[in-house]
């Protein structure tokens, strides 16, 4: 799955905003798809403050001495840990791979994979293109080769 232009409204703030109610309530997400969000969710503690705001959670926010858009944040880690299940692109296992033998952590290592990935997309979202897929699977590439 790739957060591009023709699917970005598969990313829908509300849809985040109700998974973050539900979990404050203790509800159960409904699918595997929102049970991986609210996981993703529990990585960012630091963003519960915020969902309650509604569309403010698709507003770049500081957070921690840090500016970050929470919505955004999140639906990049849905992408990347939705290719690493698919194992599509296989680079993306490989990167992560990599990073864990490495000893860095799996989230650390996620929002690498996820910067490379966003740098990409925004970049051609600001240009008026198409992700550039090639580019990102060389860049992936880059980081798993070894000395």
């Amino acid at each position: 799955m790739s957060f591009t232009k023709e699917n970005a409204h598969q990313f829908i703030p509300h849809q985040f905003i109700q998974i973050a109610e539900k979990i404050k309530k203790g509800i159960s997400p409904n699918n595997d798809e929102e049970m991986l969000i609210a996981v993703i969710m529990s990585h960012h503690p630091e963003f519960d403050p915020i969902w309650p705001l509604g569309d403010m959670s698709t507003v770049p926010q500081e957070i921690n001495g840090q500016v970050v858009n929470p919505f955004v944040h999140t639906a990049l880690h849905l992408v990347i840990e939705k290719q690493i299940e698919k194992n599509d692109p296989a680079e993306v296992n490989e990167a992560m791979n990599l990073f864990l033998k490495k000893g860095i952590e799996r989230h650390e290592a996620l929002h690498q994979i996820g910067g490379i990935y966003a740098n990409l997309y925004f970049s051609s979202f600001k240009k008026g293109e198409m992700f550039e897929e090639y580019t990102y699977l060389e860049l992936l590439r880059e980081m798993t080769k070894t000395d």
